[in-house]
């Protein structure tokens, strides 16, 4: 999945079984969301989460798995 950075994704998009980058349930992304651990805008009903926290959750990913290895 390619991520823009000027894009807000709904959390369906972002799930892995939707071809997305988040290994998680759809459930376990809004819980996260409404804990404050995944930030997003609310714009009506939908809760869009910016790009740009999706390319520093790769870029963190990345940095960690490169330390390891």
């Amino acid at each position: 999945m390619a991520i823009d950075e000027r894009r807000f994704y709904s959390p369906k998009e972002i799930i892995v079984s939707n071809g997305g980058i988040l290994p998680l349930s759809l459930s376990s992304v809004y819980t996260a969301i409404a804990n404050g651990e995944i930030p997003c805008k609310v714009i009506g009903h939908r809760k869009l989460i910016p790009g740009t926290y999706l390319i520093k959750l790769l870029q963190t990913e990345q940095a960690a798995s490169g330390e390891s290895a």
